[in-house]
């Protein structure tokens, strides 16, 4: 309530009172304002003469402020001429009470524009989650729309050159050498295995999306880990001329899930060996971030990439994939994956980048 005589303050206490409203007061314009700025009334009565700053001026203040235009006002006033109610209305007022105060009429109003205003606000909030709701509607579309590109494209390709192998070798094996056979069941190995990788991603970042992982964090040695991917690459590295290096120390500890540690590992892995040149290394590293966290690095010295493609490896609704240096096929849905289980840990997944000079994933893991 704003009115400058504290005979009238008192009156409108006493009636408002009776409905148990919340009252804070002001004895003028400026005044007013810093208390609707601090307290963000539901709704304001205002007083229009005043000395200093009368009501019409501190409606239009409060009505130009984006913080409080949307708090309703009332208009006190012992004017009942038109031009004087129409100045206020074209000012941002709801609606007017004239002196000296009817009871009845003073609380019907208040009551409408309470409720009025409460409507409002209701519909604001629901207009906001709905508008929530579409942008997670569309994202939920592009993950589909990706997801069902990459089984009706990139898996049919891959299935595509095994099949062909292996009826290459059904049609043709009687006159083949054991050079071609052995050439052919290599290249079958390859492809199963290349197969094998995509099908357990695709399905780890199905149960993901889907919340089916679960999630069994304890103390692990990121030394043993780190080695453990090196033994399963260490045949494929051999075969590009590589050399994967654990630079992390025995005992260097994390807590998280096994099993997702280790697929984040061998995809970041994976993917470096991928993008590497013929007598490239590819070192795999710790440092510490804080007391609670510490960043895995897994660094590649090979081909690189641009910002561009460093903000679209990590985004499903992007289709993004290119191939290695000795022309090894990707979706790109490793990197996605490893993202969805590193901040199931509360981590965080990076990359650093420089074409020509190499790559640098890094994430995140919690210490306890």
């Amino acid at each position: 309530i704003v009115d400058d005589i504290p005979k009238n303050l008192q009156v409108l206490s006493s009636i408002l009172n009776t409905e148990n409203y919340q009252i804070s007061f002001a004895s003028n314009g400026s005044q007013a304002i810093d208390v609707a700025k601090s307290s963000m009334p539901d709704l304001i009565l205002l007083d229009i003469m005043m000395p200093e700053m009368d009501g019409y001026e501190a409606c239009r203040i409060l009505k130009s402020d984006k913080e409080t235009s949307h708090i309703p006002i009332i208009f006190l006033t012992g004017k009942a001429e038109t031009e004087d109610v129409v100045r206020g209305l074209k000012l941002g007022a709801v609606d007017y009470v004239t002196k000296p105060f009817n009871s009845s009429e003073l609380l019907t109003r208040v009551k409408t524009q309470l409720e009025l205003k409460h409507s409002r606000d209701a519909l604001i909030e629901f207009n906001d989650e709905l508008l929530k709701t579409q942008s997670d509607l569309k994202s939920a579309i592009a993950t589909k729309d990706k997801f069902f590109s990459i089984v009706a494209h990139d898996l049919r390709v891959p299935f595509t050159g095994f099949l062909g192998l292996s009826e290459l070798l059904r049609d043709r094996y009687d006159d083949m050498s054991g050079e071609d056979i052995e050439r052919i069941s290599s290249n079958m190995n390859k492809a199963a295995k290349s197969l094998f990788s995509f099908l357990e991603n695709l399905l780890e970042w199905s149960r993901s999306q889907m919340g089916h992982l679960e999630y069994n964090p304890h103390k692990l040695d990121l030394f043993e880990t780190a080695q453990r991917t090196i033994s399963i690459f260490e045949s494929a590295a051999k075969e590009k001329e590589l050399v994967l290096h654990n630079l992390i120390e025995r005992n260097t500890f994390a807590v998280a899930d096994n099993n997702m540690l280790n697929t984040v590992v061998r995809n970041l892995v994976s993917n470096a060996l991928k993008f590497s040149n013929k007598g490239d290394k590819i070192e795999l590293s710790v440092s510490e971030i804080d007391g609670n966290f510490i960043q895995f690095q897994v660094q590649d010295y090979g081909v690189g990439m641009d910002r561009d493609a460093q903000k679209k490896v990590f985004m499903i609704e992007e289709k993004y994939s290119r191939p290695g240096t000795a022309n090894e096929k990707g979706t790109g849905l490793g990197l996605i994956l490893c993202k969805d289980l590193v901040e199931k840990h509360g981590g965080e997944l990076k990359v650093d980048s420089t074409p020509g000079k190499g790559t640098c994933f890094m994430f995140t893991m919690p210490t306890e």
